[in-house]
């Protein structure tokens, strides 16, 4: 991906509110990896971990745990066939507005009917000590109930949680 004049969120927090404010990135330079296994039908099967991680953090969790699975999963699976085409990609630039997933998720629309998407995104790190966890600021627009029960556990990191979007 190389790209131009891109208006996207800092991948770091800015202020007393720790705000992730929009940002004008002149230029891009990253990658999306993909690797495709055809199979006997078009329908895809996708198994996604970003591989950027946010300024200043080492990213083992977010997601260089991710692309391990990920990897781990490639060299299991590979010289099989399946009746699905499996898909697995390791967008650049989730970090600042998902910019190559978007990307991705174009170029599967043009060329396979995904029928399940998988994404491993931080799977390999947990902290429950109060105080761990932070969520992106607004948020709790989208999961009241779920920022409300975080900030009630005292924001400990204890919790694994699994999301299903019919419409994605």
């Amino acid at each position: 991906l190389r790209l131009r004049n891109v208006l996207a969120r800092l991948d770091y927090p800015v202020g007393e509110r720790g705000a992730y404010p929009v940002h004008r990135y002149w230029q891009l330079e990253g990658t999306n990896l993909v690797a495709i296994a055809e199979g006997e039908v078009p329908d895809a099967i996708v198994i996604v971990a970003h591989h950027d991680t946010v300024r200043d953090a080492p990213g083992a969790d977010d997601n260089g745990a991710g692309v391990a699975a990920l990897l781990e999963l490639a060299a299991s699976l590979g010289g099989r066939r399946f009746r699905r085409t499996v898909i697995l990609a390791a967008p650049d630039f989730e970090e600042i507005g998902l910019i190559g997933s978007r990307y991705l998720v174009r170029w599967l629309r043009r060329h396979h009917p995904v029928k399940a998407a998988v994404v491993f995104d931080p799977i390999g790190y947990m902290n429950p000590a109060p105080g761990s966890q932070a969520v992106p600021g607004g948020i709790d627009r989208l999961y009241p109930g779920q920022v409300a029960r975080l900030v009630e556990r005292g924001r400990a990191g204890d919790t694994v949680v699994g999301l299903y979007r019919r419409r994605s």
